[in-house]
């Protein structure tokens, strides 16, 4: 399958549309980035070599073929083509010169005004076929309006230059569960991979084996997987500790690099201050039979290793970082191996390096490290300097992604654990609903950019109710509390309904029912309408009357039923935004309502993970089957529970 991303801001981009409506191995996905070369690939020639169905046999003139010729290789290309056996063509080539020829602005206006009937071949061509597709060009005009608004998405022009081979790397560190925010970083790096026709690599940041362990990383990997990214390689930074370790050795042997057994405060206030600290000055040798003994011996644990830079820097993370320390707690992979651990400042950018990484995105609460970043790469004269784009963190309201927070709420029990449904992680947020369709459209809509805001939650849930409601079985379910029960004064045997089990009593919602009296009509959804003909106990007889004419519309259940536990969740914590108060100060405690339904015999066939929408009140996540629980999604409610 041949991917073309295309959008609407550029003539050519019909091009695309056609050739998916006559080519199965064509995907298309709505795109606003502007890219060299012909949609994401770098020629004509480069795209069609992909396309199996499309053959440029006879169609020599495609070589070299650029969208938005001058007026003179207009000339030159159109005499070309008349010389050209046009009518040999295949359905499929003649669709794609066609919109190549559309394409070309000059083209179009030198036929309308008639000055290409020299040019007969040609012009009967263009003619012939400017008619035969007429019905793609009205559909593509429908599809521009249906597409997504290019004000609603974000642009991915980054500057990148033409032909860049992209490598990009998402380095998670195992030390927690994926959320949100993470998952904004992991999609942008694949489809930027994507885009580029490049690769990416999954590497676990494992360089603190303090707050590190192997259930982190495996359900990091589970999370990558449930969100559909596929990565081309997996590493570790511990895979190039020893690479690590010969680095920072070569710093100290170029006096880039000294041993400092300041203590912590200390040290924090110095580099603050720009005041240097009094092993700077320590000799080469120094420093390198330090840091030797901080890898083998017990002798130097008080001390860490810092890159010589800048103190004076007005950029204080050129003050001198720490970029070695001597950790004794056991590697979740490497065991008791390594004493002394690199810090990510340092790992980051030459694992980067020399793991080929050529386009490296950070949220840009790192954006002052960026020199640093690359002090290291050239102290160490590293030959591949990745291109570095810095992207805003998602941030929500009433939502926390800080590992700390969250830790205190699991171990608190605010929450029921790490998949608790009002957490971001991604365990969380897909059993409270969301799709990774979803997940990766608002991602993309919200693009690389560069602005911090405290955003909604609203745009994402929106564009997830799209999703499920497409998908989603429909079931009738009441309030166990909220039943009313009605006989049927009919043969239930005779009565329509396809896939329902009709009962002679049945029950109904006395919310939904209302204040109904004697002789009302009313509608059985799926069943028909009835006339009420006694009113205690309530029974109804069928009788046939337009269903917008009844006085109540009714969703219903046979005797047996079958028991779920609905739950909305609401929002994590009380106030917008985390302030110098506590998680657990401003946790919402009313974020869980729980009621127990009855519902219809079609909830016998759900599996973990569907969608059901209760007819009435809205979409649910089936969040488990035995005992059997149904988790409201966002956005999808249909009425207001009632006390």
């Amino acid at each position: 399958m041949v991917k073309i991303l295309y959008n609407h801001t550029r003539r050519h981009h019909i091009l695309a549309f056609a050739l998916a409506k006559e080519c199965k191995d064509i995907e298309l996905e709505y795109t606003t980035g502007k890219e060299e070369g012909l949609f994401n690939y770098s020629s004509l020639m480069d795209l069609l070599e992909r396309i199996p169905s499309i053959s440029t046999n006879s169609m020599e003139y495609l070589n070299g073929w650029k969208v938005g010729m001058p007026y003179p290789e207009i000339t030159r290309v159109s005499n070309v083509l008349e010389e050209s056996d046009l009518e040999a063509l295949q359905p499929i080539q003649k669709t794609l010169l066609f919109f190549l020829l559309y394409s070309e602005t000059i083209f179009v206006n030198l036929q309308k005004a008639g000055k290409l009937k020299n040019l007969v071949k040609l012009n009967a061509f263009y003619v012939e076929q400017l008619e035969e597709k007429s019905e793609i060009m009205k559909e593509y005009e429908k599809q521009k309006k249906a597409d997504i608004k290019p004000d609603d998405q974000a642009s991915f022009d980054i500057g990148l230059p033409e032909g860049y081979r992209v490598v990009t790397r998402f380095p998670p560190e195992p030390s927690g569960y994926m959320h949100i925010g993470h998952a904004k970083a992991a999609l942008l790096n694949q489809y930027f991979a994507e885009k580029y026709h490049g690769k990416l690599i999954i590497r676990m940041d494992d360089t603190n084996p303090t707050k590190e362990n192997e259930e982190f990383e495996e359900s990091i990997m589970e999370d990558i997987a449930s969100l559909g990214i596929k990565a081309n390689a997996h590493t570790r930074t511990s895979d190039n500790f020893e690479f690590l370790l010969s680095s920072a050795k070569t710093m100290i042997e170029l006096g880039l690099a000294y041993c400092d057994n300041t203590p912590v405060e200390q040290m924090r206030m110095e580099r603050d201050k720009g005041v240097h600290s009094k092993n700077r000055t320590a000799s080469i040798r120094d420093n390198m039979n330090i840091f030797n003994k901080m890898i083998s011996t017990n002798e130097c644990d008080d001390y860490c290793l810092r890159a010589k830079i800048n103190m004076e820097d007005l950029n204080k993370a050129m003050r001198d970082p720490v970029i070695y320390r001597v950790n004794l707690t056991p590697h979740h992979y490497t065991g008791a191996k390594y004493r002394v651990y690199p810090t990510y400042d340092f790992a980051c950018p030459v694992i980067d390096s020399i793991e080929g990484i050529t386009l490296t995105l950070r949220t840009n609460e790192y954006r002052d490290r960026n020199a640093q970043y690359m002090w290291f790469i050239s102290a160490l004269d590293l030959k591949n300097r990745p291109i570095i784009w810095d992207f805003s963190r998602l941030n929500f309201k009433k939502t926390v992604l800080s590992k700390r927070s969250l830790k205190q709420l699991v171990e608190s029990h605010k929450v029921c654990g790490w998949d608790d449904p009002r957490m971001p992680t991604i365990r969380g947020i897909l059993r409270k609903g969301l799709t990774k369709q979803a997940l990766k459209e608002y991602v993309i809509m919200q693009g690389p950019s560069k602005n911090t805001v405290l955003l909604e939650w609203d745009k994402l849930w929106s564009i997830n109710a799209k999703i499920v409601e497409k998908t989603a079985n429909k079931i009738h379910g009441i309030c166990k509390g909220d039943m009313h029960c009605i006989q049927i004064v009919a043969d239930v045997n005779d009565l329509k309904s396809s896939d329902r089990v009709v009962t002679e009593s049945i029950y109904v919602s006395s919310n939904d029912l209302g204040t109904v009296s004697l002789e009302d009509d009313i509608t059985l959804m799926g069943l028909g309408t009835f006339k009420i003909i006694e009113m205690s106990p309530m029974k109804v007889r069928p009788h046939e009357v337009h269903p917008k004419y009844t006085k109540a519309r009714l969703t219903w259940l046979p005797v047996e039923t079958c028991t779920a536990t609905v739950v909305e969740y609401g929002d994590l914590i009380s106030v917008d935004k985390l302030d110098e108060r506590s998680i657990t100060e401003v946790f919402n405690e009313n974020s869980v309502h729980k009621e127990t339904f009855e519902c219809d015999e079609r909830i016998k066939f759900a599996v973990k993970g569907d969608f059901l929408q209760i007819e009435k009140r809205g979409i649910y996540y089936v969040d488990s089957i035995q005992p059997l629980v149904l988790n409201l999604v966002p956005s999808t409610k249909q009425n207001n529970r009632k006390a």
